[in-house]
């Protein structure tokens, strides 16, 4: 087995054989007087590291309030799209309504007058004014009744 020559670069942790007061082995204050321990003091060097890593690491991540405020827009703008497509549908709705009732009336409209027509055309109708012009009426073998053209 070959090994590089230069020595790798890992961490390896101290054996827990210092003793405070000690100036060889550690520091020469006792646990929570004037500083932290060194495991303590590597704890929070890795937490900070961490954190450092996690924010660089998660630049196009989005996390607490931004999320938060992301998800409120989103859900305004899906909210706002359905208000106005139902306002929209409801106008629609109205415009088809009252369209819908103004072919009713013309409708009736064309009845009444396709029955005006005929009255008028009657000969009970035609008799008294063709009198009245000098006209004479005609024998039944003299009248051709045409059919009504087909409407479209």
């Amino acid at each position: 087995m070959r090994l590089p020559a230069e020595a790798p670069r890992m961490h390896m942790p101290r054996s827990g054989t210092w003793r405070y007061g000690d100036p060889e082995t550690g520091p020469s204050f006792g646990p929570g007087v004037g500083g932290q321990s060194p495991g303590a003091e590597r704890a929070a060097a890795r937490v900070a590291a961490r954190r450092m890593m996690a924010r660089k690491g998660t630049a196009g991540s989005i996390r607490g309030r931004t999320a938060i405020a992301m998800g409120l827009a989103a859900f305004l703008v899906v909210t706002t799209s359905v208000v106005w497509r139902r306002a929209e549908g409801s106008a629609a709705a109205i415009r088809l309504h009252s369209l819908g009732s103004r072919i009713d009336e013309l409708e009736a409209q064309r009845a009444r007058l396709d029955g005006e027509v005929r009255r008028a055309s009657s000969r009970q109708e035609l008799a008294p004014r063709a009198q009245r012009l000098g006209m004479r009426f005609p024998s039944d073998s003299q009248i051709i009744d045409l059919p009504d053209p087909v409407r479209r």
